[in-house]
């Protein structure tokens, strides 16, 4: 009698070995850490530009609020959510998966969080202006919420961004038209060459998006020239708005 246990456990195991695992995907709600820093001074009273700080693949968002020293200003607000999906010891924006078509289920996810996190930053700060800066992956992330909620969002930073062509579809582009837009780019750059960004900047030109270019003598990373540049950037966009209304 003892023998049929082990018999049975037998079959399992070569049923197990030789019928390929089934999986599935499931739709889950998770909360993601948002971290804020506020200017010095701080005004309650008073509207700040709204700088939302997208890490790249691997980053986190703790990492990316170090940025207040290397932007060099203290008058914005400064806030930094963190990718859903774990990925080594940091975090990514989109779904960790080469189908195409789970991306196109899953990047909607992708802006409705960032929809989310704006829409939270508005009801809890004086928010002005939303800028979004997005490293790598990141940069992807703020094309795309910027596409797809154009009117909540002032202006777009790109740092180390790879093709465009890659996430933005025509819509996407037809979207983007007029969306002033920051790009940046180190000359040693590994994962995106250099050399790409004179077609990259044409792409821009004929899609109607105004961009100012930076390069810079970095890789694949936040420089401080860059940055600082981009605080410049920031403040010519608000000052350049039409007074509000009393």
């Amino acid at each position: 009698m003892r023998t049929l246990p082990a018999l049975f456990g037998l079959l399992l195991t070569l049923v197990t070995t030789l019928v390929p695992a089934q999986g599935l995907w499931v739709e889950a709600k998770v909360l993601v850490p948002l971290r804020v820093e506020l200017p010095t001074p701080y005004d309650p009273s008073r509207s700040y530009p709204l700088v939302v700080l997208l890490h790249g693949r691997g980053g986190s968002g703790e990492a990316m609020l170090t940025l207040r020293t290397r932007l060099g200003e203290k008058g914005f607000i400064l806030a930094a959510p963190q990718g859903p999906y774990p990925t080594g010891s940091g975090f990514r924006w989109f779904h960790p998966s080469d189908d195409p078509r789970l991306w196109a289920h899953t990047d909607p996810y992708a802006v409705e969080l960032m929809q989310r996190i704006i829409q939270a930053l508005k009801q809890r700060y004086p928010a002005g202006g939303v800028y979004l800066l997005g490293h790598s992956e990141g940069a992807a992330l703020a094309y795309l919420t910027a596409a797809r909620l154009r009117q909540e969002v002032a202006g777009v930073l790109a740092f180390g961004a790879g093709p465009p062509k890659a996430i933005l579809g025509e819509p996407d582009l037809a979207a983007l038209r007029g969306m002033p837009h920051f790009l940046a780019h180190g000359r040693e750059d590994h994962l995106f060459p250099y050399a790409d960004l004179s077609a990259r900047l044409a792409f821009w030109q004929a899609a109607q998006v105004p961009t100012t270019f930076e390069g810079y003598a970095g890789g694949h990373d936040l420089d401080f020239a860059p940055l600082r540049a981009a605080s410049a950037w920031i403040l010519k966009l608000e000052r350049a708005k039409p007074p509000v209304a009393p």
